[in-house]
């Protein structure tokens, strides 16, 4: 219903900007004012993945993206993307690609060149500090 699927908006919303902090459905629960019973058939229903895989998915996505397109060496990037100890990391990193992080950062370096690489990311931008930004209109 389309509720249910603004609320998973707004929980996608969330963990985007969230994933690389300890959250786990009781932080979801708190912020959001729902149960974890609720927040799981969310998931279930709307957005067809669990939260715990949803997360990690999320968290790999970004290592991915850092292994390609950064230098920083792999324990850095496992901290910045919300895993505990780089082993974690690894084998999460292997259970979702079947490659270790070390390989498919020297793969994608070895098809790519330095000029193909994405620029980083903007920094975390808050709703606070966008309220106060001007707007600037050419013309």
């Amino acid at each position: 219903n389309e509720k249910m699927q603004k609320r998973a908006d707004e929980i996608i919303s969330y963990i985007s900007q969230h994933f690389s902090e300890n959250i786990n459905l009781d932080t979801l629960s708190k912020h959001f004012g729902i149960s974890k019973y609720k927040l799981s058939r969310i998931f279930s229903n709307t957005i067809h993945s669990s939260f715990p895989d949803y997360l990690k998915k999320q968290r790999i996505n970004a290592a991915e993206f850092l292994l390609t397109n950064t230098d920083k060496d792999i324990t850095s990037i496992a901290y910045e993307c919300g895993f505990n100890n780089q082993q974690n990391f690894n084998r999460t990193f292997q259970e979702i690609n079947h490659i270790t992080p070390r390989d498919f950062r020297r793969i994608k370096r070895s098809i790519s060149s330095p000029d193909d690489r994405i620029p980083p990311l903007p920094p975390k931008i808050s709703s606070a500090q966008l309220e106060n930004t001007p707007i600037m209109i050419n013309g």
